[in-house]
């Protein structure tokens, strides 16, 4: 005997097919396509594509919370949920510091609540993404290769911070005091100090100073 759910599931062939279609011919162009060791993978916003385009809602995230931390790291756990064809279902991602190109409590709190969102949307139509010739994991849940960094010198950051705070001289001791709970450079770890690095490139190809730095927003501006 056929079940509703398979039922359902085999009427949404069409649909998919249609929206595989659409994903092969505009995701690549629309810079939502990632190729990891040759492997083409689709960023969150392909699969927010996926879900609308399914008929999903999008899931929402119903808690947010921080893990353990260990070693001078922390992470975030975020849970999305969202109701699908008469069902209710949830997944839960995590993002820690020590992950490869994250930086920044913010970052990580964000990045947790991405994958919560993209796993479930997975979990759910996971299948679609490959018809159009995509991996079945989202790009945000692949660990990237790992790149052997410079190591960032304290007289480089000194110089840096110099050039952009020019106008700010205390500027430099607020980051150092809010973000690293710290009054001296000298006491930043190896990837702090990488990280910190992150953030003055950031602002030197034009990005907003408080989108690099979020902790430095006044409490009542922040979201």
């Amino acid at each position: 005997m056929e079940t509703t759910v398979s039922m359902d599931i085999r009427a949404l062939i069409p649909l998919a097919q249609e929206v595989s279609e659409t994903l092969k011919a505009y995701a690549t162009r629309a810079g939502l396509v990632v190729d990891v060791r040759g492997q083409k993978y689709l960023r969150a916003e392909g699969w927010y594509f996926v879900c609308i385009s399914m008929g999903i809602p999008i899931p929402r995230i119903v808690e947010i919370r921080p893990a353990e931390r260990t070693g001078g790291h922390y992470a975030y756990i975020a849970t999305a949920e969202t109701e699908w064809m008469g069902h209710l279902y949830q997944a839960t991602a995590l993002c820690a510091s020590n992950e490869n190109g994250t930086r920044g409590e913010y970052a990580v709190l964000s990045k947790a609540q991405t994958r919560a969102v993209v796993k479930l949307i997975r979990l759910l139509v996971g299948w679609v993404p490959p018809m159009a010739g995509y991996q079945a994991t989202p790009y945000e849940e692949v660990e990237e290769p790992t790149v052997e960094v410079r190591p960032v010198t304290i007289p480089e950051l000194r110089n840096r911070a110099r050039a952009l705070f020019a106008n700010q001289p205390n500027r430099f001791r607020e980051i150092l005091r809010v973000v690293y709970d710290t009054d001296s450079l000298s006491k930043l770890t190896a990837q702090q100090r990488q990280e910190l690095a992150q953030r003055f490139e950031s602002i030197e190809r034009g990005e907003d100073f408080y989108e690099s730095f979020p902790e430095m927003l006044p409490y009542d501006e922040r979201e």
